[in-house]
């Protein structure tokens, strides 16, 4: 993969839905979303202003380089809420609900395994594969083909491979020793090194082909039975780095309001420092 891509899965991997959730679902940052009200109503409102910010004996004199940014402590908080807000809607209206609700994967996966079903968790298993398979995902084997604007990282994917490996391995080896299936039957499941073909097991597991219905349906019970958890927590890894480009908005949001925000505070240490 090129350089874009390399720095892409980097971001990837630092601004998931999980990262911005702390600021994202913060009651403060909720409440910035009213900003352009707070402005027009408070902020913005000539009275508050004179009292707090530009009261003065009335002289005209001239204006000062610290005077200046002084009174414009006003447009940066107004900013600054208003960028904060901004990234909060942002997240609220594209947030996963899996990752606004449970911070950590491993949260997710406790909540799930209490009330848990194959059918769920088929389904589950079926919306991460197609994810996957929309960004054309190829056998470890060939390695994986990840277009630059895929918006999940290589973890992900690998431990998408990981599972597909030892279930496949775990449901042929039940396949080839329970006498069901012959080595022509699944043949197309492994590949001419013997090892499991994971593109193949994929497909055959979000097609259902009757051809391979003994191969998929043993696949899912494995699953359920054995690897749920591990199903869970692959479903909340590919939730965290979906929308790529939302996350990207949001984390620069909340970055640049924080940076308009902070600025006020620095004037006001300032005109502290050096006041007599």
């Amino acid at each position: 993969m090129g350089k874009f891509s390399g720095w892409r899965d980097i971001i990837n991997r630092s601004i998931r839905w999980s990262s911005l959730a702390g600021i994202g679902s913060s009651v403060p940052a909720r409440l910035t979303i009213i900003a352009p009200l707070i402005g027009y109503l408070i902020i913005y409102n000539q009275a508050v202003a004179d009292l707090f910010f530009f009261g003065g004996s009335g002289v005209p004199r001239e204006e000062t380089l610290l005077e200046m940014f002084r009174s414009s402590k006003l447009t940066f908080l107004y900013f600054g809420l208003l960028w904060f807000g901004l990234g909060s809607a942002l997240f609220s209206l594209l947030a996963p609900s899996s990752v606004v609700k449970h911070r950590s994967g491993e949260e997710y996966v406790l909540a799930m395994e209490a009330a848990k079903s194959k059918w769920q968790l088929t389904s589950i298993f079926q919306s991460i594969g197609y994810a996957a398979v929309a960004y054309r995902i190829g056998n470890v084997e060939e390695n994986y083909n990840i277009p630059e604007r895929s918006d999940f990282s290589i973890e992900a994917f690998s431990q998408l491979d990981d599972l597909l490996k030892t279930v496949g391995e775990a449901t042929l080896s039940f396949y080839s020793s329970d006498g069901s299936g012959s080595p022509e039957e699944n043949g197309h499941l492994v590949t001419p090194l013997g090892d499991v073909n994971t593109a193949a097991v994929l497909d055959s597991m979000l097609s259902q082909r009757m051809v391979d219905r003994y191969f998929w349906d043993s696949a899912y019970s494995h699953l359920f039975s054995q690897m749920s958890r591990e199903v869970f927590y692959l479903d909340y890894t590919f939730q965290n780095d979906r929308r790529f480009y939302a996350r990207l908005s949001c984390a620069i949001c909340f970055g640049f309001g924080s940076f308009l925000l902070i600025v006020p505070t620095l004037i006001t240490s300032v005109e502290v420092l050096i006041t007599p």
